[in-house]
């Protein structure tokens, strides 16, 4: 250890917190920042404002971004969370505590993980607030049993099992076409049927027990699926971790109120979070980036946007029969009727839900033309017209994406058979 810089402060020091070249110090009284660059100290505030004070509160200070604080003060009956910069300015806005947080003057007593800031009160409860809105998005009840009495940061985070993401990533096979529909049987057939002797009477031979279905880390021997937690809550009797809500359901809840663009911009900034040096990638999530880029390609697909929902797809890593089979006119006899693929199971329906292009193209025409135009958008010579172009539109993005994933295998292929299909 070697000393690169001697500060003069004379004020003495409680806590201390650094952010770039800006240091926050708690006082016996105030809070100050200070410029370790120019070596210049300036002070704040007070960080309790009562005129008798109460020798259980203490000061706080958490680093909430590059160059920022986050100050906490007591007013005698609750708490105050100012927001600073380095310099000394204020910022963002002020959270609001019902009381004083317990032992809030120690830092690990704040988790931040942006944009949420969260802090343990004395009611047994975890305030979590938008650093954004200031507004409060959750109240967390903490178990009486675990007796919590603060919270530890990480910004790698920590692992814990996840049931929702092992519900939607797990692979399923399903048919590459709908299923034609079956006419009814014979009235023959049914009473031929309807007096055929039940198995096992000693006229039949009893049907063979089904499958019984094994838990899918026994029979594949992969980790569970998990969802990384950034703050633990401890106490003499345990620890817990504050899950926050999956990118998954965050996605799901935007892509069912149609918000496909917001759902867009939600997943770059979390690839752009998962990108920082600090940040560890793991497996899961990667898979789970995928998932979600072929749900947004499928409601991209679905609003006729073909070139953004081929880029979703090839980030996604779809297999490329998921939109070969979509071109009747295109798939010769590459593809069978009677194949099956590997997808995600969160994504199951969306691949049965059509079997063409055009059946998407003209879906879309006849929600945003019937019946105001005549004589009918199959008729009709503009909707006609949008018609083919949507159509070659669709043909030109199939060609770019089967161009860009040529020879790579799609991320929820995982049988070597499978594999070879997706390469021919």
């Amino acid at each position: 250890m070697v000393l690169v810089q001697d500060i003069p402060f004379t004020h003495g020091a409680t806590r201390v917190k650094l952010s770039g070249p800006h240091l926050c110090i708690a006082t016996a009284t105030s809070y100050w920042i200070v410029n370790v660059d120019a070596s210049e100290a300036l002070e704040l505030m007070d960080w309790s404002q009562p005129p008798e004070p109460d020798p259980s509160v203490r000061p706080s200070i958490a680093v909430s971004d590059q160059n920022e604080f986050m100050l906490v003060v007591w007013t005698g009956t609750g708490s105050l969370g100012f927001f600073m910069s380095g310099s000394g300015d204020p910022v963002r806005g002020t959270l609001e505590y019902p009381g004083q947080p317990i032992s809030i003057s120690d830092e690990t007593r704040l988790g931040v993980d942006y944009p949420y800031i969260a802090a343990l009160l004395p009611n047994n409860t975890i305030e979590i607030h938008s650093m954004n809105t200031m507004a409060i998005v959750a109240v967390l009840q903490c178990p009486t049993t675990l007796q919590a009495s603060f919270l530890s940061h990480s910004l790698s985070g920590y692992l814990a099992p996840s049931m929702e993401r092992n519900s939607v990533l797990r692979p399923v096979m399903v048919p590459l076409f709908r299923p034609t529909p079956t006419s009814p049987p014979s009235p023959m057939r049914r009473k031929r049927e309807s007096v055929a002797p039940p198995a096992g009477s000693g006229l039949t031979p009893p049907s063979s027990p089904g499958p019984v279905p094994s838990s899918s880390r026994s029979s594949t021997g992969k980790a569970i699926p998990t969802t990384r937690s950034r703050t633990l809550v401890s106490g003499p009797r345990g620890i817990h971790a504050l899950l926050p809500s999956t990118l998954v359901s965050q996605v799901d809840s935007l892509l069912e109120s149609a918000r496909i663009d917001d759902a867009i911009a939600l997943v770059e900034e979390a690839k752009a979070t998962a990108e920082k040096p600090e940040t560890a990638r793991d497996e899961g999530f990667i898979r789970e980036l995928h998932f979600i880029q072929q749900k947004i390609g499928f409601q991209l697909l679905f609003h006729t946007r073909f070139q953004e929902a081929g880029e979703h797809f090839l980030q996604g890593e779809a297999d490329p029969r998921l939109l070969i089979r979509l071109f009747p006119e295109l798939r010769g006899k590459m593809l069978s009727p009677s194949d099956e693929i590997s997808v995600f199971s969160g994504i199951a329906d969306d691949v049965q839900k059509v079997d063409s292009v055009d059946a998407i193209v003209m879906a879309n025409l006849v929600r945003n033309y019937h019946p105001h135009i005549e004589p009918s958008v199959e008729e009709a010579t503009p909707t006609a017209e949008l018609r083919r172009v949507l159509n070659v539109t669709a043909r030109d993005m199939l060609l770019s994406y089967l161009k860009k994933l040529q020879g790579r295998v799609p991320s929820c292929v995982e049988d070597g058979a499978e594999a070879s299909k997706v390469k021919r």
